[in-house]
């Protein structure tokens, strides 16, 4: 389990910012520049020039983006968009992370430093029209590696890709049963409005991993999620269960049945249970109360 389990955004520039060195443009690296700058100003941004490296900085919906140019006939761009630093990260988790956005997208490439990870395109343009042409599929392209490197990193808190979930679902049957548990109307079997009490799902899963997991609960009725304050549901969530593993294989859990003592506590019609693991959903079951 790491310390934290968050990225948050590194708002300084620091983060591995361009390999090109500080060196003065050339006559025809500063037009194109200007054409870059012009074009930003048309579209309605404030671009400013970064005096440490000569890039190209701009603001998008409050997000920093810098471009940085090199070489000419074709000139040498590296568009970046700000990063991530990592606090107190799981270092294994954070290149699992990188390497995922890297194949999952395009054009951008996501780049793990100390500390932190930054996001840039690099291309060639002989033009700053050919850049206009481009321009906002950059800035998709950034956007969409940022998401999802950290959304991959929030969802794998154990290592990222070379450690899966500690178990999969492969199937869900419901019950039928009375405040203790005891059955009415057996897994499997048509549940009859008339006979309801408490609804008990049984979960079969294929376990790779022992330990204690918290499965949070779902259950929607005709008319919607079913809540109670007095069962202190989790914030959307009917319920939870804590389900001990204690070895590894196919195996089933009984959950807790969700109802009330009163026989036919549940009206006909269509029902749902929805299973979430750190947030994932990884199961759901839909029955009919006749």
């Amino acid at each position: 389990m790491r310390s934290i389990r968050f990225i948050v955004l590194f708002a300084a520039c620091v983060i591995l910012h361009s390999v090109v060195q500080a060196a003065d443009l050339t006559p025809e690296q500063e037009k194109f520049r200007s054409n870059i700058i012009q074009f930003l100003k048309e579209e309605g941004f404030s671009p400013t020039i970064d005096e440490d490296d000569n890039s190209v900085n701009f603001k998008k919906e409050g997000t920093l983006h810098w471009i940085a140019i090199s070489d000419s006939n074709p000139f040498y761009l590296e568009f970046h968009r700000v990063g991530l630093k990592c606090n107190n990260a799981d270092r294994k988790a954070l290149l699992a992370a990188v390497n995922y956005g890297n194949r999952k997208v395009r054009c951008a490439k996501a780049m793990l430093g100390d500390s932190s990870i930054s996001f840039a395109i690099e291309m060639y343009c002989h033009s700053a029209e050919e850049f206009r042409y481009v321009f906002y599929k950059c800035l998709k392209e950034l956007n969409s590696m940022h998401k999802t490197v950290s959304d991959y990193y929030n969802e794998h808190p154990d290592g990222g890709e070379t450690a899966s979930d500690p178990f999969t679902v492969s199937s869900v049957s419901i019950a039928n049963t009375d405040s203790e548990s005891h059955i009415i109307t057996s897994y499997g079997s048509k549940i009859y409005s008339g006979r309801t009490q408490y609804l008990k799902p049984k979960i079969y899963m294929n376990t790779t991993r022992t330990g204690t997991y918290d499965i949070y609960v779902k259950f929607y009725t005709p008319t919607g999620l079913s809540t109670s304050s007095n069962a202190n549901s989790p914030a959307g969530y009917s319920y939870k269960d804590a389900v001990t593993v204690s070895a590894t294989g196919f195996q089933a859990h009984e959950l807790s049945g969700w109802g009330g003592n009163d026989p036919g506590h549940w009206k006909k019609g269509e029902y749902r249970f929805e299973f979430y693991y750190k947030n994932k959903m990884i199961a759901k079951k839909e029955f009919t109360v006749y």
